[in-house]
C-alpha cells in the first residue's frame, strides 16, 4: 500500500463515517431510495481537499448545528464511487467499526441495480435490512 493510501485511511478511521442514506420518503411504488455514502468531516479544510482531489466528490461548508459549534467541512462521495474509495483504503483500516461498515457497503452495492431499475420486494427487505444494521454499526456509545 501507498503512503498516500494509508493517509487516507488513517483520516477516515478517525474522522470518517460510513452511512446508507435514506433520501426523501417512500415513493409512489412504495419503495425507499437509499444509497452508500462516504464522508470526512474537519474543522481544517485543508485536511478534506486532497478527498475531493483524489477521488471526487464534493465539499460543504456546515455551520455548527449550535452556536458554541465551529464551522466544518465536509467531503462527500456517493453511490460506486464511494464503494471504489471504500475499496481502495480497506487495506489500511484499522477501526473495526469502519472494518464492518465496509463490509455491509459491498453487501448493499450488490442488491443495487442500475439507476431507475425496480428491485424486488425481496431486494428493497434486504436494502432494509442492511440500513438498520448499518444504523447500528453507526450508533453512539
Amino acid at each position: 500500500m501507498s503512503t498516500e493510501t494509508a493517509w487516507f485511511a488513517g483520516l477516515f478511521d478517525g474522522e470518517g463515517y460510513i452511512a446508507l442514506h435514506r433520501r426523501g420518503g417512500v415513493r409512489k411504488d412504495g419503495q425507499r431510495s437509499i444509497r452508500l455514502m462516504v464522508s470526512v468531516s474537519n474543522t481544517e479544510k485543508s485536511l478534506v481537499e486532497p478527498f475531493l482531489i483524489i477521488f471526487g466528490g464534493r465539499i460543504e461548508n456546515i455551520r455548527g448545528y449550535q452556536e458554541n459549534h465551529k464551522p466544518y467541512f465536509r467531503w462527500t462521495l456517493f453511490n460506486a464511487e464511494a464503494l471504489r474509495f471504500l475499496n481502495r483504503i480497506d487495506p489500511c483500516l484499522r477501526s473495526t467499526k469502519k472494518k464492518k461498515g465496509v463490509g455491509l457497503a459491498r453487501e448493499f452495492r450488490t442488491l443495487v441495480g442500475s439507476q431507475g431499475s425496480r428491485t424486488t420486494p425481496e431486494q428493497r427487505a434486504e436494502r432494509e435490512a442492511l440500513w438498520t444494521r448499518m444504523k447500528q454499526i453507526n450508533k453512539r456509545g
